[in-house]
């Protein structure tokens, strides 16, 4: 089996390393790939954080296409009140 994961960004990549290791018992191939998300280097809104993990995967299919899985992320915040989560 081979996973492709769109992002190099070494907190994204620790973490999904922690999960597929614990969570698949079979042989597989993790793939890191550098893609651009197309959205700001900060999104500030879920909907910018899902269209950027989308494009990762649009992006990652390009790059390597004959992957079992893909798996894009986006990291950003948010306004709640007067502060930023």
């Amino acid at each position: 089996m081979v996973i492709v994961f769109a992002s190099k960004n070494p907190a994204k990549v620790a973490a999904v390393k922690k999960y597929i290791n614990s969570q698949i018992k079979r042989e597989i191939e993790l793939v890191f790939l550098d893609v651009d998300s197309n959205v700001s280097p900060t999104p500030f809104s879920n909907e910018e954080c899902l269209l950027g993990a989308r494009n990762r995967i649009v992006a990652a299919r390009k790059v390597t296409a004959d992957a079992d899985l893909y798996i894009g992320a986006e990291g950003g915040v948010f306004p709640l009140g007067e502060h930023l989560m």
